[in-house]
């Protein structure tokens, strides 16, 4: 698991260079998570944040009950934010620029590393956009690592609903892969260029049709 957290919380705060930083306390829930494991799971989460596309963590503190990760301030909030509460318009041209990279960022996960790694929960919530419309991808406290010798890994359905449009391969089987993030991007896809809540499928669907 790369980061076997539930609870989160996001303050705002200076940091040295009086740049704005986001501040997540991670309440530490999981009672069978060994503590020393915490310095790995910080080592993974800096790994992934090379990224361009991903949220970078730029600081932490392992040495109380709640791990505080640090990381860089994403000025237009969530990607449902962005779209949704924000008064700046985004055109059909720059939607497809944000779902274009956040595919990379998917394909990312799936492919630089020596495991593939699973995300399981991509969506509009888990999308922060900085002050340069550029999105970075978070929310990796369910992600887990397809172990070797494995093309899945199979989690008995712990998952439950950390996302509301899971694939249904993996509620008939409790197995993820790489395409359980495909069809969580779909999802979002969806949401991203219609402007609509998944919840109202069923009012795009004849519109789309």
């Amino acid at each position: 698991m790369v980061g076997p957290v539930i609870l989160a919380r996001e303050l705002r705060g200076a940091g040295v260079e009086q740049q704005f930083q986001a501040v997540r306390n991670l309440a530490w829930r999981c009672m069978e998570e060994d503590p020393k494991q915490r310095p790995t799971m910080v080592d993974k989460r800096f790994s992934l944040s090379a990224y361009r596309n991903v949220l970078k963590l730029v600081g932490f503190c392992l040495e109380t009950e709640i791990v505080i990760l640090v990381y860089e301030f994403a000025g237009k909030g969530t990607l449902r934010d962005r779209f949704v509460v924000s008064d700046e318009p985004m055109t059909r041209q720059s939607r497809l620029k944000m779902a274009r990279e956040i595919a990379h960022a998917t394909s990312y996960l799936h492919t630089s590393f020596s495991r593939p790694i699973i995300h399981t929960n991509i969506n509009l919530d888990t999308v922060f956009v900085d002050l340069n419309d550029i999105p970075k991808l978070i929310g990796f406290s369910f992600s887990l690592i397809i172990p070797d010798g494995e093309n899945h890994v199979n989690d008995n359905w712990k998952r439950g609903m950390t996302t509301l449009f899971q694939c249904p391969n993996y509620f008939a089987t409790g197995c993820l892969t790489e395409k359980t993030d495909v069809y969580c991007f779909g999802w979002l896809l969806l949401e991203l260029l219609t402007g609509k809540r998944c919840l109202d499928s069923w009012r795009i669907g004849p519109k789309l049709n």
